[in-house]
């Protein structure tokens, strides 16, 4: 089972980097007052992504459900994402775009015919998507270069596609494990549409109650029902909430785990996942040599060390029993507890080999858990009509 699942995750290197040259359609968004990014479900959690990295370039760009899409104004233009360009929803918001006369650029699958269309070369072979999602989020990076936007050109790609080759061979996820009951992700910025998209592979592939959030809506209530049998994955918890939130959960006594800040910069030294908690390391890829110890110091205080990469340092503390959180790779530091700076972007490409991670992890449960993720959908919630209302 899940064969077509793990040969759509090994096949993303060689088609981000094929996505790397120039994407001409963004011309026809140029001078655009508005662009509205359209999407449903992962091709959604793409618009927003696509959405901040064209706001980067001084663009007045906005993320919507496809549903939700309703009228234009002269001066905008869109980009609608479907991988299928079957989904009810996509079909209506475009035919909206093309009704009005507006600048439109369709971002598919390669079998899809509309003539606006930049096409990614992969056909989804697994319900659980995964290879068109990366794809559109090259595409989009190519398409805000394009406009102006920092930091997405196509040596950056080039960059990601060998992160993500690393990120498969040494994904550093094996000591996160399955959760009793639940599962949260939550990430500040840019990360919190990852954490997302992370826990919409998790429950399609391996059938777990797995959230995604922002810090500010986790700590809103929606930790509330969150205990001992539940585990919390922090997506680059640099940030103060963030951190303190880790430390939350460890009081409460869910299993806490750390995916630190990766850039397509740091190549083979960017992967690693440190265990917050009394005493536990952190198990860090490819010869980043991290270690990460919280909790138990004196007094109570963390007191937490990290070798990453030869040149940088952990620090947790601030708080009684504090939290570790390690940044993997270069001259770097990562903190937790007390605050601290960004320790790697967060922009658009830097979520794809995170975004690979959570995939492999998705993966992973959903073989300890005999689950074929291959086929998400079935029963009720496969019902013809249902999908048609999209």
């Amino acid at each position: 089972m899940t064969t077509a699942l793990a040969s759509m995750i090994a096949a993303q290197p060689d088609v981000i980097a094929s996505l790397a040259a120039p994407v001409p359609a963004a011309d026809r968004l140029a001078g655009a007052r508005r662009i509205w990014l359209i999407g449903t479900g992962t091709s959604l959690h793409a618009a927003e992504l696509g959405a901040s990295a064209l706001e980067t370039a001084g663009l007045d760009a906005r993320p919507i459900a496809a549903n939700r899409f309703t009228a234009v104004r002269p001066g905008d233009a869109a980009i609608v994402i479907t991988h299928t360009g079957q989904t009810a929803h996509a079909r209506r918001s475009r035919q909206i775009v093309l009704d009005a006369g507006l600048p439109l650029v369709s971002i598919t699958g390669p079998d899809v015919d509309w003539p606006e269309a930049v096409r990614t070369p992969v056909a989804e072979q697994s319900e659980t998507y995964t290879v068109s999602y990366t794809a559109a989020l090259t595409v989009l990076a190519g398409l805000a270069h394009h406009l102006g936007a920092p930091g997405l050109d196509p040596s950056k790609i080039k960059s990601t596609a060998e992160a993500v080759r690393h990120v498969l061979t040494d994904p550093g996820i094996d000591a996160v494990p399955i959760p009793a009951r639940a599962m949260a992700i939550v990430g500040p910025g840019d990360w919190s549409v990852t954490a997302r998209e992370g826990a919409l592979k998790i429950r399609e592939a391996a059938r777990l109650l797995c959230e995604g959030f922002d810090p500010d809506r986790l700590l809103h209530g929606a930790a509330v029902p969150y205990g001992s049998a539940d585990t919390l994955l922090a997506l680059a918890p640099t940030d103060d909430l963030t951190a303190g939130l880790t430390h939350a959960a460890r009081v409460t006594g869910l299993g806490v785990y750390i995916f630190p800040a990766t850039s397509a910069d740091a190549g083979r030294s960017a992967d690693s996942v440190a265990r917050a908690g009394g005493g536990a390391d952190a198990v860090a890829g490819d010869g980043a040599d991290a270690s990460a110890r919280a909790g138990g110091g004196a007094g109570g205080g963390g007191d937490a060390t990290a070798r990453v990469g030869g040149d940088g340092d952990g620090r947790a503390g601030g708080d009684a029993g504090g939290d570790a959180t390690a940044r993997v790779g270069g001259d770097g530091d990562g903190r937790a507890g007390g605050g601290g700076g960004a320790v790697a972007g967060d922009g658009l490409l830097d979520q794809i080999p995170m975004t690979v991670r959570l995939q492999l992890l998705a993966l992973r449960f959903a073989r300890q858990r005999a689950q074929n993720a291959d086929i998400a959908i079935t029963g009720a919630w496969a019902d013809h009509a249902l999908w048609e209302a999209l």
